[in-house]
């Protein structure tokens, strides 16, 4: 029984030491949000400007953005018509024995312009201009994907600081319940696996701090890089407390870039389709010159027209395939519609259910495990229970703060899928 003892004071006292070494939770206050290990006076930033500032940061879409320009430029050239031409031909007949002091040579030169018909011109101005809605499109993409990422590292952040906040408030517990325990071992009350126990419990506490901290690090460093923030900032945390409202989302999704998308490219292909119908009226060219006859050095006027053959036919068959594309992007536009609401409604409905868990959690499950601690606590320094019973109190009152902190995760990563379905950054950060 003394060797028993000794080896658990033993490893009590190598605890403590490395506890001493790194205090894990300087100053901290009780509560899954209230993490304030030291006091940090470093620049606070939102989620909203940590998301402005990593659009303005990200090269995605100023690469985004250059290609909107470059399609506008498509634009700029499609309003021209097909250009103008200057014709110069010469041709050189054979003397004859009764010409054959005159020069033959003859000379030509001409006019001519291209006469376009059924509307080409405005049917390529309409393509153009899709595939500048396409070029934005792709922006906004762009954009809302850099907002998703930067509120998905800041969620997780959050997160890692409340389990953070959770794990401290254990290692408090622990150590006001190993003082109760010491006393009675030292009174040989309790045996010395009491003491072991609580020890046990206080290094597993301290190394999922300590793992908690590296996550959290990890995840500002990822976002530091997304913002261009090179120095430090701390997270505004007053996201963890607003967690009482699920996120509503415009079902027709009429600013989801991903669908905004889908309906440019869709625009494009029925432009093409009727800048093919318009080939089915052929072009005109006409020309006029002046030839100059050199046999007789007198000068004519020259005309004519050309009118291709066959353009019908090669139009109704690209008409065909344009408007086969139309269709198959009418029906990839009806799939993604289909499956973005069946994982919103999954989305909302998860976090609906993490909203009523929560609210469970706060208003009966957790203050009644703090009571039944407080029960514990008393009943065990009088000697009616033992340090089992107080250790399994202790742990349910942190399992059920755990448990909280893993339904605000699902809430505040929910909230940032919902929010990428919105779209609204996006839309506005897509104009150049």
């Amino acid at each position: 029984m003394l060797m028993k003892s000794t080896v658990a004071l033993m490893a009590l006292t190598v605890a403590v030491s490395v506890w001493a070494r790194n205090p894990p939770c300087p100053g901290t206050t009780a509560g899954p949000t209230a993490i304030q290990a030291q006091p940090d006076r470093s620049p606070s930033i939102s989620v909203e400007q940590a998301v402005a500032l990593a659009l303005k940061n990200d090269l995605r879409k100023d690469a985004a953005l250059a290609a909107v320009t470059a399609a506008r430029s498509e634009n700029r050239i499609a309003s021209l018509r097909p250009p103008d031409e200057i014709r110069f031909q010469t041709e050189d007949f054979p003397r004859s024995e009764s010409l054959s002091d005159t020069d033959p040579l003859e000379v030509t030169g001409s006019y001519a312009r291209v006469w376009e018909r059924g509307g080409k011109r405005e049917a390529r101005a309409a393509v153009a201009a899709s595939g500048v809605d396409i070029a934005r499109a792709a922006a906004a993409v762009s954009s809302n994907q850099i907002a998703y990422d930067v509120r998905r590292l800041y969620a997780a952040a959050l997160v890692a600081s409340a389990r953070q906040a959770v794990v401290c408030m254990e290692i408090e517990h622990v150590n006001a319940i190993k003082g109760a325990i010491d006393e009675r071992v030292r009174r040989s009350a309790d045996p010395a696996l009491a003491t072991v126990r609580a020890t046990t419990e206080l290094l597993t506490a301290q190394s999922e701090l300590r793992l908690h901290r590296a996550q959290q690090n990890a995840f500002l460093e990822q976002l530091s890089n997304l913002t261009g923030q090179s120095g430090r900032f701390t997270l505004d945390r007053s996201a963890l407390a607003q967690t009482a409202d699920v996120r509503a989302v415009d079902l027709s999704f009429s600013s989801w870039p991903d669908l905004l998308a889908l309906e440019a490219r869709q625009r494009e292909a029925r432009a093409i389709s009727k800048l093919e119908q318009a080939g089915r009226k052929a072009d005109i060219t006409w020309h006029v010159g002046i030839r100059n006859f050199g046999a007789s050095d007198d000068f004519g006027v020259t005309t004519g027209i050309s009118i291709p053959f066959g353009m019908g036919a090669r139009s109704d068959a690209k008409v065909a395939r344009a408007r086969a594309k139309e269709q198959a992007i009418e029906a990839e536009k009806r799939v993604l519609l289909q499956q973005v609401v069946r994982e919103t409604t999954a989305l909302r409905q998860a976090s609906a259910q993490a909203v009523d868990m929560l609210a469970a959690l706060d208003e009966k499950l957790i203050p009644e495990a703090g009571a039944a601690l407080k029960l514990a606590e008393e009943g065990y320094r009088r000697g009616a229970l033992s340090f089992r019973d107080i250790l399994d109190a202790h742990e349910v009152l942190i399992a059920l703060h755990k448990l909280r902190v893993d339904h605000l995760e699902t809430l505040l990563m929910n909230d940032a899928a919902l929010q990428r379905l919105t779209g609204d950054v996006a839309a506005m950060e897509a104009q150049p």
